[in-house]
């Protein structure tokens, strides 16, 4: 086990910590000393850099080494093994050197956001899985606060041994054909322990959604074929779990699925798509 003074003597003096976006309060040397260690020997995916992450934090023209080395802080004041950061640091690189662009059709019933948002969230994702329950209302709350520069589109993926995540969405797509897709989907989220055909129905009541329509609807073989025919789609992209997100059709891989790493994740991919734009 390296000692206190050991890493403290390991501290480049040159890292230029002042840059680092997203980092944590209060930031000890003892972080500041574990964080040089994986900064000073991991290298930059910025196209603008290609030193390490350490040393790109003194080039004002690479956007993504200071939210890498924020993330790098965060996850050790979370006390996250230091070899699991360094494949965060990996992972998260992925999503800008994937070439090819997953062909998604987006039906506005489940959509979310202007049609000339920059970034195009799709989720695949299951009404019974928790951590949707958390990332799905939060990407829902972005998007109608991002002045249109994002929209998401939602795609179903229910998992084997949830037994009503199919009927659930069934009920979410019958909701959609009313205009009433995400008010429902929150309310899904908010009772996902509570998804019997009588919750279901009561959940439409209370939105004011025309019954009869509802159930047969949800009953409809052409409910049920468009949630199996997502599902194949994802399963084709090597979607295995949920939930899965692609920012403008390219996967974003990410371990840390907490609100901060997520939102960090959207302000990254934003500036790249930002600084793509011509100059005039």
């Amino acid at each position: 086990m390296m000692t206190l003074t050991a890493l403290l003597l390991m501290l480049p003096a040159e890292i230029n910590w002042g840059a680092v976006v997203g980092g944590p309060k209060d930031v000890t040397d003892e972080l500041k000393a574990k964080a040089a260690e994986i900064l000073t020997t991991e290298y930059s995916y910025s196209e603008t850099c290609s030193d390490t992450i350490a040393a790109c934090l003194g080039d004002p023209s690479d956007k993504n080494s200071p939210r890498v080395a924020g993330m790098v802080l965060r996850q050790l004041k979370k006390e996250r093994e230091p070899e699991k950061i360094r494949s965060m640091i990996t992972d998260r690189g992925k999503i800008f050197t994937l070439a090819k662009e997953a062909p998604f059709d987006l039906p506005k019933d489940t959509t979310l956001g202007s049609d000339q948002a920059a970034l195009t969230i799709v989720e695949f994702a299951d009404f019974q899985c928790p951590f949707c329950a958390e990332v799905s209302p939060f990407i829902k709350n972005l998007v109608e606060t991002s002045n249109g520069k994002v929209r998401i589109h939602y795609n179903f993926f229910p998992l084997k041994g949830h037994e009503r995540a199919l009927d659930a969405g069934c009920a979410a797509l019958a909701a959609a054909r009313q205009g009433k897709f995400f008010d429902y989907h929150n309310i899904l989220y908010k009772n996902r322990h509570a998804l019997s055909d009588d919750d279901l129905v009561k959940y439409a009541r209370d939105l004011g959604l025309n019954l009869d329509a509802f159930n047969a609807d949800r009953k409809d073989k052409a409910t049920i074929d468009r949630i199996r025919s997502e599902k194949r789609l994802g399963s084709t992209l090597g979607v295995d779990r949920t939930p899965t997100l692609f920012f403008n059709g390219k996967r974003l891989y990410l371990s840390d699925l907490s609100k901060e790493e997520l939102e960090d994740r959207i302000a990254e991919y934003l500036e790249m798509l930002e600084s793509e734009k011509p100059t005039k």
